[in-house]
């Protein structure tokens, strides 16, 4: 309309402040139209035309303007019969992303992320500082749909080994986040840019290396990263690194990546149980070795079976289960067979007797709705009968005041009494206290002919059973 055509003409203007006024102008109009009609490509038109204008401020409003207009160019079901608009414009925008002023490139490394079909040649050379061809069949996707293909691209060469290089830390930064964004479009852009990403872990900047882990991590959650051996060497020296908010994001990919060879797997684990040592304090790491069990079921079953051996061989069967590397271990091989609905992991059954324990630790790496059945899940995979007691009142008469099922994935099922709170806490601590006398009590006759080890089992899973039996009850009459 006329609005339009006015801020076109000003855009050719004397001034320069008004032409870069004119192109933030016809930013603001063309977001509020949709992507038919012409306006979209007038308004590209003149953005094109100023992408090399001497002032600086007119640059930073016609990149600005060119991102737009790809957008919108990106929400056509078809692209107007030019299959090569997406490409023109990606190219356009890598040659802004090595302009002079630092503003510039940062834009324009902005609106490259925004680019939603681009042709993977055209991508795979952004990479790349030499010139390369792409495939004879190499062409832009657009909803399954094949566009030409180009031969080669020589704006676009390098641009983020060039952008990633920067001297300025602002567009180092932004460059990986676009990295990562389009990362989503190619998978063989995907494993190549992962090559920049690792070198970038190295940065001087914190902003930057922590912009490099948050770009990993959407790439897991894209599913589009796929780790190499060359680069886990480098990816579990950032879990050590000084910083904790570093190591939180660090552990936060690891939980989420797919790790596909056992020794990959294996340095995973012991790269996260060297944290557990060095920094005891970051306890989340149970739950990033959860994660990652739960996400590998075979390969925690080879630890799993390890393990169990190095239980065998210990003395009286028995671990020190206050070391960070045996909880770590018990978690991922509990954590493999919980997730394994089909019962195709063989996991030893001391494993589960060990980690019972570990119930606290464990249950706070699940979801809410599944923490309730972890206990009951433990005891019948260590082939322990579950408790269903009546617990006896001080009037001394027995009354029901819990019954949890023993089914799997059943919620404990709490029957109230009556009675308040503060006595039904009475009552469950001395039922709780005289099971465990009498657990003692059963323990002294076992010592006399010197069965050690029976006596060590029973003290562990009868005075264990006391305990979590009392928490659990509570728990419940809270709920």
């Amino acid at each position: 309309g006329m609005e339009i055509r006015a801020l076109v003409s000003m855009a050719s203007g004397l001034y320069p402040l008004a032409r870069a006024e004119a192109l933030s102008g016809l930013a603001a109009v063309l977001k509020k139209v949709n992507a038919g009609g012409g306006v979209v490509e007038c308004c590209y038109a003149c953005a094109e035309k100023s992408l090399r204008d001497e002032d600086e401020g007119i640059r930073l409003a016609a990149v600005r303007l060119v991102g737009l207009c790809a957008e919108k160019f990106a929400m056509r079901e078809e692209l107007g019969g030019d299959g090569d608009q997406m490409d023109r414009v990606f190219l356009q925008l890598s040659s802004m992303a090595r302009d002079m002023c630092t503003e510039v490139r940062i834009e324009a490394f902005n609106a490259l992320a925004k680019m939603q079909r681009v042709s993977e040649g055209v991508l795979l050379q952004s990479l790349s500082k030499k010139i390369i061809k792409t495939d004879t069949g190499s062409a832009s996707s657009i909803k399954g749909k094949k566009l030409p293909p180009k031969l080669s691209f020589p704006c676009a060469a390098g641009i983020f080994a060039h952008g990633v290089e920067d001297e300025f830390y602002q567009v180092r930064t932004v460059a990986c986040k676009t990295l990562g964004a389009l990362a989503k479009l190619s998978n063989r852009y995907a494993q190549k840019a992962l090559d920049l990403l690792m070198d970038m872990m190295n940065d001087d900047t914190e902003a930057a290396r922590l912009q490099t882990l948050q770009t990993l991590f959407d790439m897991a959650t894209y599913g589009c990263l796929s780790m190499q051996e060359k680069h886990m060497h480098m990816f579990l020296g950032i879990l050590m690194d000084a910083n904790v908010v570093v190591r939180n994001a660090a552990r936060k990919i690891l939980g989420s990546v797919n790790l596909p060879k056992l020794q990959m797997f294996k340095s995973a684990l012991d790269g996260l149980i060297a944290g557990l040592e060095k920094n005891p304090e970051d306890q989340d790491i149970y739950g990033v070795l959860f994660s990652i069990g739960k996400n590998h079921g075979s390969f925690s079953a080879n630890i799993a079976k390890h393990l169990a051996k190095e239980i065998n061989v210990a003395s009286d069967g028995e671990l020190i289960l206050d070391k960070p590397r045996i909880k770590a271990l018990l978690m991922v091989s509990v954590s493999a067979a919980y997730d394994d609905k089909d019962k195709k992991l063989d996991i030893p059954t001391v494993i589960f007797s060990h980690a019972i324990p570990l119930f606290g630790m464990i249950s706070c790496a699940l979801a809410e709705d599944e923490q309730d059945s972890l206990l009951s899940y433990l005891y019948r995979q260590a082939g322990m009968q579950f408790w269903e007691k009546k617990l006896v009142s001080a009037e001394g008469g027995d009354y029901e005041c819990f019954s949890v099922e023993t089914v799997g994935g059943t919620h404990a099922q709490v029957e109230t009494t009556g009675k308040t709170t503060k006595y039904l806490d009475e009552v469950v601590i001395m039922q709780s206290t005289r099971l465990i006398l009498e657990t003692v009590k059963g323990a002294w006759a076992v010592i006399k002919p010197c069965s050690i080890g029976e006596v060590q089992s029973t003290l562990r899973y009868d005075l264990l059973y006391s305990v979590l039996s009392h928490a659990t009850s509570l728990s419940c009459y809270c709920l």
